[in-house]
């Protein structure tokens, strides 16, 4: 959180996610435009979502049966939730 206070302004609302001991913060302004954080914390592969219809986020492990995967946004949605994709199989 320390280097994200040097460019997020004081009253801005972020998505902060604690893991493992380790806090990130995600600014709300950027997650609404691209919904989707494929990230390392603490070397371990998470997915971080957001949707701006609901607003609500998720946090999930990006590894399945061994393999990490990267995640996109569809621009489907599915009772107005977002619909994400696996880039490399290009299924959702």
């Amino acid at each position: 959180m320390d280097d994200a206070r040097s460019w997020i302004a004081s009253k801005e609302p972020i998505l902060a996610v604690e893991y493992k001991g380790t806090v990130r913060a995600y600014p709300l302004q950027i997650m609404i435009w691209h919904e989707i954080v494929n990230d390392r914390i603490n070397g371990d592969p998470l997915l971080i979502t957001f949707c701006p219809l609901c607003y609500s986020a998720l946090v999930f492990e990006r590894t399945v049966d061994g393999e990490v995967l990267e995640f996109g946004v569809s621009g489907f949605l599915h009772h107005s939730d977002l619909v994400m994709y696996d880039r490399k199989t290009e299924t959702w």
